[in-house]
């Protein structure tokens, strides 16, 4: 089908940054991090805490493109969050285990240091596209929204989304 006269054309990413640009002003002037709006909706689905979405939210902020694998350190990461190194750590192994990233630990050096740890996040994106699925299938026959991504007790999404009429 050809465009109309009534088509709106395609934005330029400039065009496209305007609302933005005037919401946030100067604030933008540091960067900014795009994230799902799936993983702030549905982050108690996901089983995240507040202080291990901040976590995410960080290594967001590194990850610059697909393929990519964030390493900011756990000490950086301490001083935004205003909490210790170690509680990083403990934050990164939970999300760890739950599957939601995957850190790939730095070489020992000969002076005993390690190169840097890469923490590889296809996990949580994995996630939040199949959650993002489910809540458009939902949403699209007017139902309520999934429930968790993993099992806690209640049905996974592939047997939400089997279930559906």
């Amino acid at each position: 089908m050809n465009a109309t006269a009534d088509t709106d054309p395609p934005q330029t990413p400039t065009e496209a940054a305007r609302p933005i640009e005037d919401k946030w002003g100067t604030a933008l002037s540091g960067g900014f991090v795009v994230i799902p709006a799936v993983l702030i909706k549905y982050q108690y689905r996901l089983g995240i805490t507040a202080e291990e979405l901040v976590v995410l939210l960080n290594l967001f902020l590194s990850w610059r493109e697909t393929g990519d694998k964030p390493y900011p350190r756990t000490a950086t990461l301490g001083r935004r969050m205003d909490v210790a190194a170690r509680t990083v750590q403990r934050r990164l192994a939970s999300l760890e285990r739950k599957k939601l990233i995957r850190r790939e630990w730095g070489l020992p050096q000969r002076d005993g240091t390690r190169t840097v740890t890469r923490y590889d996040v296809t996990g949580i994106v994995k996630q939040l596209q199949d959650l993002g699925l489910s809540v458009e299938v939902f949403e699209a026959r007017n139902l309520p929204p999934p429930d968790r991504v993993e099992d806690h007790g209640h049905p996974t999404l592939e047997e939400q989304l089997n279930s559906l009429p």
